[in-house]
């Protein structure tokens, strides 16, 4: 799980702009992968997935878990999860466009440290996925 540590950004600020060598056990690069969702957010992903399989795509899920960027105004409302990686949900890239679509788990994990990718951890739907969606269409972003 990532929840953003601002020490650590501070810390890197400072170092950048000092000039000096980072301090023993400093990240320069991230060398794991961020925990974006948790084992429940997961399994009940996944099984969404697999009920609309059954259903040939026809049912209308809330989301699960909403990711957002800190610092790029990007947010996604995500209610199904493939076998292959693939999220399926609510996309919004901060461009005022937002999008029923899907997005690599595997890239969002793999993004750069400083995009500052997190879960709202305090985030429950209220509405489902395509509710969201014309919400969203009407504001040109997310409101969640």
């Amino acid at each position: 799980m990532y929840t953003g540590d601002y020490k650590q950004v501070a810390l890197a600020k400072k170092v950048m702009s000092g000039g000096k060598s980072p301090p023993e056990g400093y990240r320069s690069e991230r060398k794991e992968v961020m925990k974006l969702l948790t084992k429940a957010h997961e399994t009940q992903l996944r099984k969404n997935y697999e009920a609309n399989l059954k259903g040939e795509g026809g049912i209308d899920f809330q989301p699960v878990v909403k990711l957002f960027t800190a610092n790029a105004g990007a947010t996604w409302l995500l209610s199904e999860l493939s076998p292959d990686g693939l999220l399926f949900g609510l996309c919004d890239l901060g461009h005022g466009f937002p999008e029923l679509g899907y997005v690599s788990l595997a890239e969002l994990e793999s993004l750069p440290f400083n995009v500052l990718l997190e879960r709202d951890q305090w985030f429950t739907a209220t509405k489902t996925l395509s509710e969201y969606a014309e919400e969203a269409r009407n504001n040109q972003r997310i409101v969640a």
